[in-house]
């Protein structure tokens, strides 16, 4: 089955309760769509506010996994970084994250990633 990656732009869009956004992570979690972010977007995004309260819930489903930059990605994202100038970590290992599994992106920064790798599927939110 095919997830989706997701970076900080959909949280912070689930957060703000854009109906979009909001609608998209609603159909994923009705189907069971395997979802998959970075432990770095959790820092970027999470305060712990009450605010917040949708992101804790996607947090917890069963379909959402949070990925540690291990050892092994940090390599990957070093050399992504200089094969392409970028500088943005947290991006690179989301575009590391989409091109393992083959999972388009949920962003609100397509730029960026299309920088780091032209190749990626990117849902624009």
């Amino acid at each position: 089955m095919t997830g989706l990656v997701l970076d900080a732009g959909a949280f912070i869009g689930l957060e703000r309760r854009q109906e979009p956004v909001a609608a998209l992570f609603e159909r994923a979690r009705r189907r069971s769509v395997p979802l998959v972010t970075s432990a770095a977007v959790v820092g970027q995004v999470w305060r712990g506010t009450a605010r917040q309260t949708p992101i804790a819930l996607a947090l917890g489903w069963p379909t959402m996994s949070v990925a540690d930059l291990t050892h092994a990605d940090g390599r990957l994202i070093g050399k992504l970084l200089a094969v392409t100038g970028g500088s943005d970590v947290v991006d690179a290992h989301i575009a590391v994250l989409a091109r393992k599994r083959n999972w388009p992106v949920v962003t609100s920064d397509p730029e960026d990633l299309k920088q780091l790798d032209p190749t990626l599927t990117l849902h624009v939110v």
